[in-house]
C-alpha cells in the first residue's frame, strides 16, 4: 500500500464576513496554514504585511481593509501558496453613535457668518413614550435625537470629504420643506455634513450648512493631522466674507461682491484663553476657551504686520507664528 502525502495550503479570514469597522474600512483578521513550506510571507494586493511567518499562524491589520481586497500567502521565493478575498460589511454599525459622552464640532456657515464654531454633546440620555432619546446640546440649546429603527442602509451617499476626514461609509437624507435640508452621515461616525436651503421667492437660496471637523466617538478621535495637542494654525487662508446666497441679500447684512475677510482657523486644547500679539506687544484680539475649541481669527480685523498666536493654559503657553 503506498501513501500518498498530500501538500495543504489554506488562508482565511476570521470572522469570514469582516464586521470590525471605522470609517468604512474594516480590520482584519487572518489565518493561514502551509504543509508544504518552512516560513511564508502575507501579502495584501502585492504588498507584504508581514515579514517571513512560520507556516501556520495568524495576523491582524488595522482598519485599512476594502471589501475585495485580495490577501495571498507566498513562499519565500514568491509562490502564491493561498489566496483568499476580503468580504467587509460595515452596515451593522449605528449611523449616528448616540452614546453619553460623544461628540461633533462643525464649522457652520449660514447668512449671517462664515466659519464659526458649533460643538455638540450627549449629555443624557432620555426615555420618551417608550423610546431612548439621546440629548444633545451645544451649551446654549439642547436637541434630542435617535436613530429611526428602520436605518437607512439603502440610502447610499458615496464619499464625503470633511476637514475630519474622507468618510466613504455613508448615507445620505433629504427632508423636503420649505428650507429643504440635504445631509451625509458616516456609520459609527455620525453627522458629516449638511446644508439646507431655502425655496422659493427672492429669499430663496442657501440658508445654513454645517461641516464635521471634529469628532469623539467613543475612545476615537477622528481630527485633522496637522493640528498640534495645545495650539496649531490652520496654513489655509478663508474667505470669511458672508457671501449673498439669494437675491434680496442687502436686508441680511451680506457683504458686497468681491468682498473679501481674509481669516485663519486655530485649534486650541488645554487653554484658557487665546491671544493675538503684534511685535510691539500689544495684544489686538483675545478669546477665552474652555477645553478643545476651534476659533476663527479675523485676520481682516488686523493692519497687516506679523503676529504671534499665544494660547494661555494652566500647563504653560504654547505660541505660533501667524
Amino acid at each position: 500500500m503506498t501513501l500518498l502525502l498530500l501538500a495543504v495550503f489554506f488562508l482565511r479570514f476570521d470572522p469570514a464576513v469582516i464586521t470590525a469597522c471605522r470609517d468604512g474600512l474594516g480590520r482584519a483578521v487572518l489565518r493561514w496554514s502551509s504543509t508544504d513550506a518552512a516560513a511564508v510571507v502575507v501579502y495584501a494586493q502585492e504588498s507584504a504585511i508581514s515579514g517571513p511567518e512560520s507556516p501556520a499562524g495568524s495576523t491582524a491589520t488595522d482598519y485599512w481593509v476594502n471589501d475585495g481586497q485580495v490577501f495571498s500567502v507566498r513562499s519565500l521565493a514568491g509562490a502564491v501558496l493561498a489566496r483568499a478575498t476580503a468580504r467587509v460589511s460595515c452596515v451593522n454599525q449605528p449611523v449616528w453613535p448616540l452614546a453619553l459622552g460623544n461628540s461633533w464640532t462643525y464649522r457652520v456657515n449660514t447668512r449671517q457668518v462664515t466659519g464659526v464654531y458649533q460643538t455638540w454633546r450627549v449629555v443624557r440620555q432620555e426615555q420618551i413614550f417608550n423610546e431612548t432619546w439621546a440629548v444633545l446640546s451645544n451649551g446654549t440649546t439642547e436637541q434630542r435625537w435617535r436613530v429611526d429603527r428602520r436605518d437607512v442602509a439603502a440610502a447610499g451617499g458615496g464619499a464625503v470629504d470633511a476637514p475630519a476626514g474622507t468618510f466613504v461609509n455613508t448615507v445620505s437624507y433629504a427632508i423636503n420643506a420649505f428650507e429643504r435640508e440635504i445631509g451625509t452621515l458616516e456609520r459609527g461616525v455620525g453627522l458629516v455634513k449638511v446644508d439646507k436651503i431655502l425655496s422659493g421667492g427672492s429669499s430663496g437660496g442657501f440658508s445654513e450648512g454645517w461641516t464635521l471637523v471634529e469628532a469623539r466617538v467613543g475612545d476615537r478621535i477622528l481630527k485633522r493631522d496637522l493640528y498640534g495637542v495645545l495650539l496649531q494654525i490652520d496654513p489655509e487662508v478663508y474667505n470669511c466674507a458672508i457671501p449673498c446666497y439669494f437675491v434680496a441679500c442687502g436686508f441680511a447684512g451680506a457683504d458686497p461682491p468681491g468682498t473679501v475677510k481674509a481669516c485663519r482657523e486655530a485649534r486650541v486644547e488645554g487653554a484658557e484663553l487665546v491671544r493675538v500679539v503684534g511685535e510691539d506687544g500689544k495684544v489686538v484680539w483675545e478669546q477665552r476657551v474652555t477645553g478643545p475649541t476651534f476659533l476663527r481669527l479675523p485676520l481682516w480685523e488686523w493692519a497687516p504686520a506679523a503676529y504671534t498666536v499665544e494660547a494661555h493654559g494652566a500647563g504653560g503657553v504654547a505660541k505660533s507664528p501667524l
